[in-house]
This record gives C-alpha cells, structure tokens and sequence, in this order.
C-alpha cells in the first residue's frame, strides 16, 4: 500500500499473521498518526502498540508519519503561531504544515496562504455561529489530497 491506511473509530483492522503490510501514513480515528514504524495489536511485536485499532498478530510499517496542525490564531499558513500540534486551544506548534500533515481549521480562525504551501487533508471544523476561513492570496497555491467541508451544525 502506497498510501494512508485510515481506520474509523469503532472499526477494527484484523491484520491477520501476515507481517508484511506496509502504507505511508497511519489515521486512527480521524487523527493522523506521527510515530513511524511498526503498528499492531499487543504481542505482534510491532513497536507501536494498539488494541483499539488492531487485533491479531500481523502488524503494518509506517514509512512516513505525519502531525496534526490545528489553527490557533488567525495568520500566515507559513507562520508556526498560526498552529499548534495539540489541539485547537494548544499551544504554539514549532513548525508549520507540510505534504505529510492533517490540517484543521477552526475555532473561527482564518488562515491565509501566501506562498506554495501542500498537506495531506485539509478539514474544516464543525460548530454553530463559527465561521472557519481559508484565504489564498494571489500568487499563493495550497496542494491537498483531501479537503472535508462538514455539514453545519445545528442546536435547538
């Protein structure tokens, strides 16, 4: 597999006795995964553990990896105040999005690219009376694999 696996939550992978399953990136839950290497269930003797996303002893190789990048402020896409890497409310990330990351936006922030800037998805978050904004200025261009727009959220 050349590229992501993606697991949804409630969903288990049932890697079987097979060990030579292998993917770029790993998305559990909607998250993606950071930690490369090996995944699998506990005693498949992968590196990276976990029984809520896998059963059985095979286990699949992470080659690339990737971070979370949640907006925390309205900015630049290429500036790391504008992210942070633990959630929307998170602190300051130490770098920016690139080809491998998940970005979310939200919060009712708006992010602004200004230069060639590439992710893997792109999400904006759901909420009521927010409202999430991505601008692309002139001469600058955002390459995305995936971009998820939700429905609006409404409450009574």
């Amino acid at each position: 597999m050349t590229g992501a696996l993606s697991i949804s939550t409630g969903v288990v992978a049932d890697l079987g006795a097979i060990t030579t399953h292998a993917a770029n990136t790993l998305v559990l839950g909607g998250l993606l995964q950071s930690a490369t290497g090996t995944w699998g269930f506990t005693g498949s003797g992968a590196t990276n553990i976990d029984a809520t996303y896998f059963v059985n002893s095979g286990r699949i190789t992470i080659a690339v990896g990737g971070s979370n990048y949640y907006s925390i402020a309205d900015g630049d896409w290429n500036v790391n105040t504008t992210w942070s890497t633990t959630g929307f409310g998170g602190g300051a990330a130490a770098g920016t999005p690139g080809p491998t990351d998940y970005v979310f936006i939200g919060g009712g922030r708006t992010v602004t690219v200004t230069g060639a800037e590439t992710c893997s998805e792109l999400s904006f978050d759901a909420g009521t009376s927010v409202t999430n904004i991505l601008t692309i200025n002139l001469g600058g261009s955002l390459t995305v694999e995936t971009v998820t727009i939700p429905q609006p959220v409404t409450s009574n």
